[in-house]
């Protein structure tokens, strides 16, 4: 019975030490692939390094990173972007960031981050990845009026909750985001009319490279192995708990068998020592 329990657990170290160095070599693909892919967005028209992907603790990433937030962002047909300290629309056909990839806390989607000036011209002041649950702040200081391509932004004093940013609704003079500062045009800058070129929806998701399938894959792997290594944890330990009921029940079936045994020859003995009294009681009467 010994052996039996022992067996389990040997299977277990076996498959775990398996298991875990193919998950080991998995995650380390997926973490390459996203401090490549991940750790950019594009602020004040420049290009520059980002925490916006993958600056997420454990705490606050969901149970199900497939429950999509809000949609992927976009141009709408109001647009104007910020570039060279200057706002217009212009801009925005040079500045694009491609967030069509899966990493180590999902899908990603495209969050574009609008403030507005302080006479009240609204701009892109940021593109960056984010996971689909996560939330975008389309309109800082403000709400969008809708996911349409005609949406515009309304402004309201409520400053953004955000540790990386920092914007004070009522001094639109500077804003950080993503740990990178920049200056707003109090005048709003340029004022070019020039129809911008960004499409006025969703722009059609690109195809994957080969680097993101193997990423991809890598983190269903992931996933799998996992799961193998949990049902395989959770019937050993089945196993494990009907084996040492089995054992229990044993010994308690042979404790009770003794105890009668012994209650049953302690009544014999009593029974015989009462018998042997009364046969000498009825030799002394007939005496």
């Amino acid at each position: 019975m010994r052996d039996l329990l022992a067996f389990p657990f040997l299977l277990l170290c076996v498959a775990s030490t398996d298991g875990f160095n193919m998950l080991r070599t998995s995650v380390a693909s997926v973490s390459r692939f996203q401090q490549e892919q991940g750790g950019t967005a594009i602020i004040a028209g420049n290009s520059v390094s980002s925490s916006s992907y993958n600056g997420y603790t454990s705490s606050e990433v969901p149970l199900d990173m497939t429950k999509q937030n809000d949609g992927p962002d976009y141009y709408r047909n109001s647009d104007q972007c910020l570039k060279n300290g200057s706002i217009s629309s212009s801009h925005c056909a040079s500045i694009s960031l491609d967030c069509n990839f899966v990493g180590q806390f999902g899908q990603a989607k495209l969050c574009m981050n609008r403030l507005p000036t302080s006479k009240g011209k609204w701009f892109v002041a940021a593109l960056k990845c984010i996971p689909v649950w996560e939330n975008c702040d389309k309109c800082m200081c403000g709400f969008i009026s809708s996911e349409g391509p005609d949406a515009t932004c309304t402004f309201e004093n409520q400053t953004p909750d955000d540790d990386v940013t920092q914007v004070t609704c009522t001094d639109l003079s500077s804003a950080t985001i993503d740990g990178t500062s920049f200056d707003i045009p109090s005048s709003g800058g340029s004022s070019s009319t020039t129809s911008s070129t960004a499409t006025s929806g969703p722009p059609p998701p690109a195809a994957m490279s080969s680097e993101q399938s193997t990423s991809v894959s890598s983190g269903s792997s992931s996933k799998a192995i996992w799961l193998s290594i949990a049902g395989l944890v959770a019937g050993i330990a089945f196993l494990a708990l009907v084996t040492v009921k089995i054992i229990q029940r044993r010994r308690d079936a042979a404790y009770t068998e003794h105890q009668e045994e012994d209650e049953l020859n302690l009544e014999e003995k009593e029974t015989s020592s009462e018998n042997g009294s009364s046969d000498s009681s009825e030799e002394k009467h007939t005496i």
